[in-house]
């Protein structure tokens, strides 16, 4: 199998989650371009100046020998079996150079974003003059969103008078294929770690940080190193919805042996990332303190150890080379 991933120099944690599990899964026969030097060993100098310090995901794909002249003759001659877009409202532009050229079928839109909204129609795209022809084109493709609500399903905006044409008229048939973030296996613990203290330093959620003195700022950690033994060391990571439902932190927490505890996950819409956590199984779902506190209080040593292995196992299968091979079965259906 060939792919051509279409990137950027901003990092997009959907978007490099993918290169990284198709880079393990199919090698060289995965083409980033252009390269995107912040997943490259060779880079790792440069990672404390992107998103996240560069922890987790960033500075860990060898440099072996990527082919990346005569992409677009490549594209012209059907040489690729995929040319992925990985984050299409940002890449739009490329694609409306390259539409010409592209076959629907073998053409994917990758939208990360945190939003509901379908990409076209974002206000800065509405007032776009589309070619008819790029827009068909986009309609025939594959489209992989990870924050999907039945709002996603209509065109215009929930509020005023269009609530009600949205309810009678602008539902589309719009098909969306499930994604969400992954986390390299290498970073997945791979014995059960020696916890010494219920949480770590590090805590967003507010009420729960206030309560316990414990930090809420953005960057809490210098080093990736310091990060993970702070979660290795805990048994318990909070985690809550952001600006989108899905995170690398939930990530982050599982795949150091801790409990995920996530605020308000039974309010989260099926269809929006991250899949398959299960509040009593691999995680505890929480509305307050007092009620994570009470959860906790009623947890006996069996009871956390089952939720702490489903946890763990819940991140061996979201790794990016998991994620990969699922990624590319739903791309061949």
């Amino acid at each position: 199998m060939k792919i051509l991933l279409i990137t950027e120099s901003k990092n997009d944690y959907l978007a490099d989650c993918i290169l990284h599990g198709l880079r393990e899964h199919i090698g060289e026969n995965l083409i980033d371009f252009p390269r995107k030097n912040s997943m490259y060993t060779n880079h790792s100098k440069d990672l404390k100046k992107t998103h996240g310090l560069g922890f987790t995901l960033y500075g860990l794909l060898p440099n072996i020998p990527i082919e990346r002249r005569g992409l677009l003759k490549k594209i012209q001659q059907n040489y690729f079996d995929f040319v992925i877009f990985s984050s299409i409202s940002r890449q739009f532009d490329k694609y409306e150079e390259l539409y010409h050229f592209l076959n629907p079928s073998k053409t994917i839109f990758v939208d990360g974003d945190d939003t509901f909204k379908y990409f076209s129609d974002r206000t800065q795209f509405i007032k776009k003059n589309w070619n008819k022809n790029t827009k068909g084109l986009f309609a025939e493709s594959k489209y992989f969103k990870r924050e999907v609500t039945r709002k996603s399903y209509y065109k215009f905006p929930f509020w005023g008078p269009f609530f009600v044409l949205n309810l009678f008229f602008t539902k589309t048939k719009r098909k969306f294929h499930n994604i969400s973030f992954s986390i390299p296996e290498e970073k997945i613990v791979t014995t059960v770690p020696k916890k010494t203290k219920d949480f770590p330093m590090h805590i967003v959620d507010k009420e729960i940080a206030n309560t316990l003195k414990l930090s809420d700022k953005r960057y809490v950690f210098e080093t990736e190193k310091a990060y993970y033994n702070d979660l290795q060391s805990s048994k318990f990571g909070i985690t809550t919805k952001r600006a989108g439902w899905d995170c690398m932190r939930h990530y982050e927490i599982a795949a150091n042996g801790a409990v995920i505890c996530f605020k308000d996950l039974v309010k989260k819409p099926k269809n929006c990332a991250p899949y398959g956590l299960i509040p009593g199984v691999n995680c505890l779902n929480y509305s307050n303190w007092d009620d994570l506190k009470n959860q906790i209080s009623m947890l006996n040593e069996d009871q956390y150890i089952k939720i702490q292995y489903e946890s763990i196992k819940w991140a061996r299968f979201n790794s990016t080379k998991n994620f990969a091979k699922r990624f590319i079965e739903q791309l061949e259906e």
